[in-house]
């Protein structure tokens, strides 16, 4: 039987200082200086495209061609002042965030923004028009001819430190905490968290501390008269595979003492988690609910590097078929879209659930990915995939949903490169931004080839994905490399190791 606690809450120390410092100047005259520090900011993260030049990025615009707007529009359409704008190329290291103690709340996100040159464009919500919901944004720009793409709303979690707790009964709260840990939350997360594994010394036993972040407590009811607490957590773990393993939950509710409570607004709010081991156990996903507020928080916790991928002989079997014949495909899932299991080179999937009237590949950026899926290859057959469960870890649909996978990769032998993609719903392959297949649409499976010139070095490539109605999916990507043979396009086989030379090729488990 597994074990599952929440351990004696511990808070950590806090330092708290006010900052006037008297000054003199050139006249001699002393005055003062206040230091004031702003601690919420919205990021918001933008690709533009030129249109007139094959929708290729935009790489430099200036502050000044930019407008932002929160609707609806307020104080005679007077656009937001941007307090920083930073171009951001995912392939050059420019990418440390600045300020990170601040109230960040992040327009974009996932997948995409690791690799795709973008900007993060920021400014200080106006205070009079700071409430609880949804925010939605309005981003333009002077320069003529140009796309901008980017998430148009964020989300403010509830503030109200004096609501009373929810008045749903427990079993749907504690549907709705499951749902939240092992697929997504209905409701955007505005708490933020940081995990920490514990060492224990025993194989069988973590123990996680787990934070609520300082900034992210106007978000918990925490009312100075009372100092009352009351937060439940959840726990999904999932194997290496990404399959589900367990999900377990438990509740904290204490009353701080004064000094607890000043040091809880400081420097944030602590439990420690402890459970079982589980087998063959790939990553944990936490979640914290404030009772009160219904304010949730979500953090991944990566536990060990998962194995190697290993297609059965099953899956095999249909891979070196023909599979576009096939009428009445296997019962899957066969394959799959990825696991919530991160490893280093991958592709990187942000996951969407589209609207039912989807019948194009939507501008995925624009839009709010409900998490994110790894793997080293685009494989899934076509086979039945409405009989499962969804996505594991990410979301329950099996109709309707997109995924847009991104990787850099790297070529060692220049030369022609044949690339073949097939895919039901729709799909396209882009190679260093340039569009190679277009399998766009709502179809059966379908299947196109393109050929491309690739030079040694770094490159990138990006599918997006679409699964539209009907009982079916697949999407298979293949390579055919400088007088080789077809097969699966594995990104191990293309990596860059930490001295600048490429991996050897892989010479087994590859070829279909």
């Amino acid at each position: 039987m597994n074990r599952w606690a929440i351990l004696s809450p511990l808070l950590l120390s806090a330092v708290a200082a006010c900052c006037q410092l008297p000054a003199v100047s050139q006249n001699g005259q002393t005055s003062s200086f206040t230091l004031s520090v702003t601690t919420r900011e919205v990021v918001i993260e933008i690709i533009a495209r030129d249109r007139r030049n094959h929708n290729q990025p935009v790489r430099d615009l200036s502050p000044e061609e930019f407008r932002v707007y929160e609707l609806p529009e307020s104080f005679n359409n007077v656009p937001q002042t941007i307090t920083n704008l930073r171009a951001v190329d995912p392939t050059a290291a420019n990418n440390t965030v600045e300020n990170p103690s601040a109230l960040r709340l992040i327009v974009g996100g996932g997948c995409a923004q690791k690799s795709t040159f973008h900007y993060e464009l920021a400014y200080h919500p106006n205070l009079d028009t700071w409430k609880s919901g949804y925010h939605h944004i309005l981003v333009t720009t002077t320069r003529d001819g140009v796309t901008l793409s980017y998430r148009q709303q964020y989300y403010v979690g509830e503030m109200n430190v004096d609501s009373k707790p929810k008045t749903r009964k427990v079993p749907q709260l504690d549907r709705e905490l499951a749902i939240a840990a092992c697929y997504h939350s209905s409701t955007p997360s505005s708490i933020v968290l940081s995990a920490h594994l514990i060492q224990t010394g025993k194989s069988d036993l973590l123990r996680y501390s787990l934070v609520v972040q300082a900034d992210s407590l106007a978000f918990i009811s925490l009312p100075e008269d009372t100092r009352r607490v009351h937060l439940d957590y959840g726990v999904c773990t999932f194997d290496r595979s990404g399959s589900f393993i367990q999900f377990m939950q438990a509740s904290a509710e204490q009353v701080l003492s004064p000094v607890e409570y000043v040091t809880a607004q400081a420097k944030g709010f602590l439990h420690t988690l402890e459970f079982s081991t589980p087998r063959n156990l790939g990553l944990t996903r936490f979640v914290v609910r404030d009772r009160a507020t219904g304010n949730i928080g979500t953090i991944d916790a990566p536990f060990a590097p998962p194995a190697p991928d290993a297609l059965t002989p099953r899956e095999q079997y249909w891979l070196n078929g023909k599979y576009s014949d096939i009428v009445n495909p296997p019962v899957g899932p066969l394959g799959s879209f990825g696991s919530v299991v991160p490893a280093n080179d991958e592709f990187c999937g942000d996951v969407y659930e589209l609207r039912p009237d989807e019948h194009r590949l939507p501008d995925l950026w624009s839009l709010t990915p409900v998490n994110a899926l790894y793997t080293y290859t685009l494989a899934v057959p076509y086979q039945v995939f409405m009989t499962t469960r969804g996505i594991p870890g990410v979301t329950r649909r099996t109709e309707w949903f997109g995924i847009d996978y991104h990787a850099q990769f790297w070529i060692r032998n220049p030369g022609e490169y044949r690339f073949q993609l097939s895919s039901d719903d729709g799909s396209k392959l882009y190679i260093d931004d340039e569009v190679l297949i277009d399998l766009d649409g709502i179809h059966t499976l379908q299947t196109k080839e393109a050929t491309t010139m690739l030079s040694a070095g770094q490159h990138t490539i990006h599918v997006p994905y679409m699964q539209g109605p009907g009982i079916s999916v697949g999407l298979i990507l293949r390579v055919k490399p400088p007088g080789g043979d077809y097969k699966l396009f594995d990104l191990r086989d293309f990596t860059h190791s930490a001295d600048g030379t490429t991996r050897p090729e892989r010479t087994s488990g590859n070829t279909y």
